[in-house]
């Protein structure tokens, strides 16, 4: 029973760790809504719309960011090169970008054998950052599953977290005082 339920929880464990480190993290201003509102509910719900707007919503503009940019130098390198996947680096007209960049290389890192692997690691870059960015959109539901597990292990826990303290001491097998001075380790 206990392997079946592990292997039930194992595809959400990272999102309930990040619950959980989001719980700790913002669970300083869930404590100030709640000495303000006294409702822990109403509290624990803000703080959750706080973690939206402080950190889900800047890393999804992060990431289309990420993508449309690799987007855009995978697309220009792809229009730079010519079959041979090599560039002419003294015709900077119609290199553009790249030129500048290889203006701060070394002398001996601009010849030609330098152009397939400066090609190569560009686009290797560029494409990994693209089939990322597209996984990341392809698996919207999985992503709005994994958002909804997050956000009700925040509110659970900034909400029941001093009940769930109080359980684990009394389900540690440990005297009294040392359950208290490892439960303040993990305070502090």
């Amino acid at each position: 029973l206990v392997i079946l339920f592990s292997l039930l929880l194992k595809p959400f464990l990272s999102v309930l760790i990040l619950g959980v480190i989001g719980a700790y993290l913002f669970h300083p201003l869930y404590q100030l809504l709640e000495k303000e509102t006294g409702r822990p509910s109403i509290s624990s719900v803000i703080t959750c719309i706080a973690i939206v707007f402080l950190v889900i919503i800047p890393s999804l503009f992060f990431v289309y960011i990420l993508v449309n940019q690799s987007l855009g130098l995978y697309q220009d390198v792809g229009t730079q090169f010519d079959g041979t996947l090599t560039i002419n680096l003294t015709d900077c007209a119609r290199v553009g970008s790249l030129c500048k960049i290889t203006k701060y290389l070394p002398d001996h890192l601009q010849i030609i054998k330098a152009q397939p692997f400066i090609s190569n690691t560009i686009t290797n870059i560029s494409s990994y950052i693209i089939d990322k960015g597209s996984a990341i959109i392809q698996s919207i539901a999985t992503l709005i599953i994994n958002l909804f597990i997050l956000f009700l292990t925040v509110y659970y826990l900034l909400k029941e977290g001093y009940s769930l303290i109080i359980y684990i001491k009394r389900i540690i097998p440990l005297e009294n005082k040392y359950s208290k001075r490892l439960i303040t380790q993990f305070k502090n």
